[in-house]
């Protein structure tokens, strides 16, 4: 790679890992701050449910479904006996992985821009507001996107002794990647990108380490294209040109696109210019390859692969804060350069707030708050299908006192379902006992169903209330015939 202007060798030192250390650590601090306020959605209720398997329970459901998000699965398998399975507990893990992705984004930087440029990315890529937001959320993408650092550290790690060792652990980090979140195969386009400019001995070895890693993930990528009935809502998602634009890199509040997306615009001009006077031309190309090109991919996808989230672009993030760090690494000046962070900073600052808004998610929240209002103690609560929103573990101030009547009779659900399936209604006999009121917890579609096995057991409905949530719930109170 070409040389640089900048004196590496302090960054080389104790100080410096110090600081990455600390920055991590902030980085932290600052994105589980209210991470536990937005109430809990389906997407993190999976998560849970993940938890309650044994690890043989975990890979025969992944077999089946959820694969995408298995490797995640196992890694909490060691967080959870140690931190609970609380939901704070779990966004924390989240919060967790953003601060290693600040530090394996400063050492990405520190290795291919020098230690401005780093302490630039350090600083601005635990407050973006993709990031933030996926620290609220017990899922996979805060670590999705760490582990494509971990595939750009690699990829300058191998280039930088070019031995063939190195190249094998390169190829293993992004197989690693790749079955932490399959959008990370996309990341490759960025070595793809940067290739022409790598010294011509490098050249091959790069090629044959990242079609060897590709070709070992294409049996996982199988598996997971065979769920693909999962994402299926995804064909009636809308695309907006904002959300391809704009969202993907700053989030859902108006001002941060608008104004993000100039920064973002001098960024890359500054960029550019460094690249026509012959600055670092491998490590520009590839940092732009990775910020531009998976999503280019995805986009020309679209019509006949609808596989478009903004969440799933996570990959591309640390690619922002890169192109942020390069852009005040080139400032000349110091207060240019504060300015910068902070006007980064501050964009950033809505999106923070929202994504810790108590009503931030797709939650149940709303129809669990109306069942505490009109549900009595030891009252039964009867989950239509599947119990998909954890009503236990979300909810437990709201349904803690009622008796769950659905809870499967086995276990046998574990190795097969993502969600426990509701035990039939006919099979309830021996819960029922001396419960005299159930309440039904229904998409309003499937309520007349269980509303009529009820009546078989005894039950009459006595209300029905539309509960005030997105999903439609309909709460239906039975009480038992006299």
């Amino acid at each position: 790679m070409e040389g640089g202007t900048q004196n590496l060798g302090w960054a080389r030192g104790a100080r410096w890992y110090l600081l990455v250390v600390v920055l991590g650590a902030a980085a932290f601090a600052w994105n589980l701050f209210g991470a536990e306020t937005p109430q809990p959605w389906r997407d993190e209720a999976a998560t849970w449910w993940s938890t309650r398997r044994s690890v043989p329970e975990l890979l025969s459901m992944l077999g089946s479904v959820d694969a995408v998000h298995g490797l995640y699965y196992l890694a909490l398998r060691g967080w959870v006996p140690l931190f609970s399975d609380s939901l704070i507990s779990l966004r924390a893990f989240s919060a967790l992985g953003v601060a290693v992705g600040v530090a394996l984004v400063m050492l990405v930087a520190v290795r291919i821009f020098g230690p401005v440029a780093a302490l630039g990315a350090g600083l601005v890529y635990g407050v973006l507001p993709p990031l933030t937001w996926a620290a609220t959320e017990a899922r996979s993408y805060a670590w999705t996107a760490a582990l494509s650092c971990a595939v750009a550290l690699a990829f300058w790690w191998a280039h930088a002794g070019n031995s063939r060792a190195r190249w094998v652990g390169y190829g293993a980090v992004v197989v690693l990647a790749v079955h932490g979140f399959v959008y990370n195969l996309l990341v490759l386009a960025a070595v793809a990108a940067c290739l022409p400019w790598v010294q011509a001995r490098h050249r091959l070895r790069a090629t044959v380490a990242s079609a060897a890693a590709a070709l070992a993930c294409l049996p996982f990528v199988a598996l997971v294209a065979s769920q693909s009935s999962q994402v299926r809502w995804l064909a009636s998602y809308p695309v907006t040109a904002p959300d391809l634009t704009m969202g993907v890199f700053w989030g859902t509040m108006t001002t941060a696109q608008y104004a993000g997306s100039a920064v973002l615009l001098v960024a890359l001009a500054v960029i550019a210019n460094a690249w026509v006077r012959g600055w670092r031309r491998a490590a520009l190309a590839y940092v732009a390859g990775w910020l531009l090109l998976p999503l280019g991919v995805i986009v020309a996808l679209l019509p006949v692969a609808p596989l478009f989230h903004r969440r799933y672009l996570l990959i591309c993030i640390p690619a922002l804060a890169l192109v942020l760090g390069v852009l005040v690494d080139r400032l000349a000046g110091l207060w240019l350069r504060l300015i910068v962070v902070t006007v980064v900073v501050a964009l950033s600052l809505p999106g923070y707030q929202r994504s810790r808004d108590i009503d931030s998610k797709l939650s149940a929240w709303p129809a669990a708050e109306q069942l505490a209002a009109l549900a009595h103690p030891r009252d039964g609560l009867y989950i239509v299908d599947h119990d998909v929103n954890a009503l236990a573990w979300s909810f437990p101030d709201q349904v803690g006192g009622l008796v769950n009547l659905s809870e499967p009779l086995t276990d046998q659900w574990r190795s097969r379902e993502l969600f426990p399936p509701s035990v039939p209604v006919a099979n309830l006999a021996d819960r029922l006992g001396d419960v005299q009121r159930v309440w039904v917890w229904s998409q309003a579609e499937r309520v007349d169903d269980a509303v009529a096995a009820f009546a078989i057991e005894g039950f009459r409905q006595v209300d029905q209330v539309q509960a005030k949530d997105r999903y439609r719930t309909n709460l239906v109170l039975l009480e038992r015939a006299q």
